[in-house]
């Protein structure tokens, strides 16, 4: 907000009519997308959490849910396929 030289509160209102969503809400659903992303290659979701900003697996569990509608280990599951490409 500094940079374009308009308050914090006046961006966050500005991003939200453009885009649908706050700042903070449109980041984390691109870093769950990212999450979703990994979590077809690799089963491991501590170390998906960690590699997409998550301070712990709980605040990403509850991220993750928030907007996908279901758990990690339910998305895992749902896809299929575990991370070496064989079928469950």
């Amino acid at each position: 907000s500094e940079q374009v030289f308009i308050s914090p509160y006046h961006l966050i209102i500005s991003f939200k009519k453009k885009i649908g969503l706050t700042p903070h809400k449109f980041q984390m659903q691109n870093r769950i997308r990212k999450a979703q992303y990994l979590l077809l290659h690799s089963n491991n979701i501590t170390e998906v959490a960690l590699t997409t900003g998550f301070c712990d697996q709980s605040h990403f569990n509850k991220w993750f849910q928030k907007i996908v509608g279901i758990t990690p280990t339910e998305y895992i599951e749902s896809q299929g396929t575990l991370s070496n490409g064989s079928e469950i």
